[in-house]
C-alpha cells in the first residue's frame, strides 16, 4: 500500500493486504522469530563432591534461579541453572529450565539444544517437547516445530498450547487446511475459546473466502467481545465483501477497545483515505503517530496526502525527516525524488532516485527498480 488509494477495488486488493500482515504476526502466540545461537556451558565442579552437599548447594541454585526469574534476570537465573546441571545431570527439569529462561533471553538456539537434553532424558513429558517446539518456532523451524508439538499433543491430548502452537506453525508454513484441522481439533476441546476462530478467519481470508471468514469471526466476536484483533479481521473480511462502511465501523470499534494501538490507526487511516475521506485520515495518522512518534508508515501516508494536494514542499520534508532515521528506505527516496521533480528541482530529485535505484537492486526488487529507471530517464 505505497500508494494513494483512490477506488473501492484499490481497498479490496491493498487494505486487506496490509491489514493481514498485521494479523498474521499478531496471531502467532509470542513468535518472536529472533535468530541467535548459542550454547550450554555447563561449569564443572572442581572434584567428587559429597553428596549431602551437592543437594544442598543444588538447592540454593534453584532458589537463585527462582528468585532471578521472578524478578526478571534471565541471565542470572540461566547461570544458576548452568551451575546446577553438573551435580545433577540426569535431571531433565534442569534442562527445561534452562530452556525456558534461555527462551526469555531469545536466545532460541540455546533454549532448542536444553529442551532437546531434557527430552531425551524424559520423552514422555508434554511440556518439554512443547518448549522445544516454541524454540524451534522461533528459530523459524517451523517443520521441526511441527513435529515436536504433534509429540507434545501425543503425550497430553489435551494440551491447549500444543494445538495453538501447532496451528500457528503450521499457519506459518502456509498449510491452511492442515492448520484449520488443528484448529478445529482444538474447538472440540475448548470451545468457547475466541483463538481458533479468529485464526481459521484469518486464514479464510488469505484464501479470499470473505464470506466463509466473517462467519466464523462472528463467533469469535461472540466470545471476545472486547477484543480488538477480531474487529480488525472482520474489517479486512468486510472490505474484501465491498461493504467500506461496515468495515469502518469494524476498524472504529478496534481503536476504541485498544486506544493506545498505533497499528489500528494506522489501517484506519488507510481506510478512510481510500473512501476520500482525507480529514479522517490525517486524524487518524496523526492519533498512530502520537503514541509512535517515529511510525514512518503513518508519516509516509501523510505526506502521500501532501502530494495527492499538490503541497510538496510538506510532502519533502517529511520524507527527508524519515530519511535522517532510515537511509535504507528505498520508498522514501522514490517518493522524495518524484516530491523533488514536481517542485523542478530536477538535480536533486535525480540524485533521490539514484538513491531509490540503488537500494532497489540490492533488495532484487525488480518492480520497484523498472520503475525508478524508467522516471530517471525521463529526468
Amino acid at each position: 500500500m505505497s500508494r494513494s488509494l483512490s477506488t473501492l477495488t484499490t481497498l479490496k486488493q491493498t487494505c486487506c493486504a496490509g491489514l493481514l500482515a498485521g494479523l498474521v504476526a499478531s496471531l502467532a502466540p509470542s513468535l518472536a522469530l529472533a535468530q541467535s545461537t548459542g550454547k550450554i556451558k555447563v561449569v564443572a565442579p572442581p572434584g567428587p563432591v559429597p553428596a549431602s552437599i551437592n543437594r544442598d548447594r543444588l538447592n540454593d541454585l534453584l532458589d537463585q534461579a527462582a528468585n532471578a526469574i521472578k524478578a526478571k534476570r534471565f541471565d542470572q537465573a540461566a547461570a544458576a541453572y548452568q551451575e546446577a546441571i553438573p551435580l545433577e545431570p540426569d535431571n531433565a527439569r534442569l534442562y527445561s529450565g534452562l530452556g525456558y529462561v534461555q527462551a526469555q533471553r531469545s536466545d532460541f538456539s540455546a533454549s532448542a539444544q536444553a529442551f532437546r537434553q531434557a527430552v531425551s532424558l524424559e520423552q514422555n513429558n508434554a511440556d518439554f517437547h512443547t518448549g522445544l517446539a516454541y524454540a524451534l518456532a522461533n528459530l523459524e523451524d517451523y517443520k521441526g516445530a511441527a513435529q515436536a508439538y504433534r509429540r507434545a499433543i501425543q503425550q497430553d491430548s489435551k494440551k491447549k498450547s500444543a494445538y495453538i502452537g501447532l496451528g500457528t506453525v503450521l499457519r506459518r508454513s502456509g498449510e491452511f487446511d492442515v492448520a484449520i484441522a488443528v484448529y478445529e481439533q482444538y474447538r472440540a476441546l475448548q470451545p468457547r475459546d475466541w483463538r481458533p476462530y479468529e485464526a481459521i478467519g484469518t486464514m479464510r481470508i488469505q484464501q479470499r473466502k470473505y464470506s466463509e471468514a466473517l462467519k466464523i469471526l462472528k463467533q469469535a466476536e461472540q466470545f471476545a467481545p472486547q477484543n480488538a484483533s477480531i474487529q480488525v479481521s472482520k474489517a479486512v473480511a468486510l472490505l474484501g465483501l465491498n461493504r467500506p462502511s461496515e468495515g469502518v465501523a469494524a476498524l472504529e470499534r478496534a481503536s476504541k477497545i485498544e486506544s493506545k494501538n498505533p497499528f489500528i490507526f494506522l489501517k484506519l487511516g488507510e481506510v478512510y483515505q481510500t473512501l476520500g475521506k482525507e480529514d479522517k485520515a490525517l486524524k487518524a495518522y496523526s492519533q498512530a503517530i502520537s503514541l509512535r512518534p517515529n511510525y514512518d508508515e503513518a508519516r509516509s501516508r501523510i505526506a502521500k496526502i501532501h502530494m495527492g494536494n499538490s503541497d510538496y514542499e510538506s510532502a519533502i520534508v517529511i520524507y527527508e525527516d524519515i530519511l535522517k532515521r532510515s537511509p535504507r528506505n528505498g520508498d522514501a527516496h522514490f517518493n522524495l525524488g518524484l516530491a523533488l521533480r514536481s517542485r523542478n528541482r530536477k538535480k536533486e530529485a535525480k540524485a533521490a532516485l539514484r538513491r531509490a535505484e540503488s537500494i532497489f537492486k540490492e533488495e532484487g526488487n525488480r518492480e520497484r527498480l523498472d520503475e525508478t529507471k524508467k522516471l530517471l530517464k525521463g529526468l
